[in-house]
């Protein structure tokens, strides 16, 4: 995983290389659904409290198959869409289930950026500034880590395709700006 995030060159060009093996991908998905549960978890027991382990359990749980569950779709929906448009567009020649790898290999900076949203959360909480800094700081990162995984899947992109760096960040690219518009009133607050 460091070549990921120090050589995402050498990463990729060796993943494409290898047979397809989607046990770590899988494995990040599902560390990401759980820290992005306990994120979403953390301020309802702060403001509800727990009266009822039992139905926290339970919420938890939920929670965590439906975060994980719509994770999966959305990556599915990812790759369906970026091997079908690198497809027509580029005549690519690359492999949807190698798409899928290298999609699940980029969500490992959205595990990193849940891990520390939840730091940034309970620090918060701890010091009573439940959300004042702790919101700006969150959207800030969600910038500079939405950019850093485009870059990231337009090297998966490049080496899984054979195409040139410039060429592969068409997708990573739209579907930032599909991301982009969907959320924006969380990135411009329009009263």
């Amino acid at each position: 995983m460091n070549d990921l995030i120090l050589s995402p060159d050498k990463f990729f060009k060796e993943i494409v290389t290898k047979p397809m093996n989607l046990k770590l991908p899988l494995i990040i998905v599902l560390l990401w659904s759980l820290v992005s549960s306990v994120v979403i978890l953390t301020p309802i027991i702060y403001l509800e409290g727990v009266e009822d382990v039992m139905l926290l359990i339970l919420k938890f749980i939920i929670l965590f198959i439906a975060t994980f569950l719509s994770n999966v779709v959305i990556l599915l929906i990812i790759a369906g869409f970026s091997y079908i448009i690198l497809i027509k567009l580029f005549n690519g020649i690359g492999d949807f289930k190698k798409m899928l790898e290298i999609i699940g290999y980029v969500s490992f900076v959205y595990l990193i950026e849940m891990t520390v949203a939840l730091i940034i959360q309970i620090v918060s909480i701890l010091t009573n500034t439940v959300y004042a800094d702790g919101d700006y700081i969150i959207k800030l990162m969600d910038i500079v880590v939405t950019l850093w995984a485009m870059l990231l899947f337009a090297k998966g992109i490049q080496y899984n395709y054979k195409l040139t760096f410039k060429k592969s960040l068409v997708i990573p690219f739209l579907i930032f700006l599909l991301n982009f518009l969907s959320n924006m009133t969380d990135y411009i607050n329009i009263y």
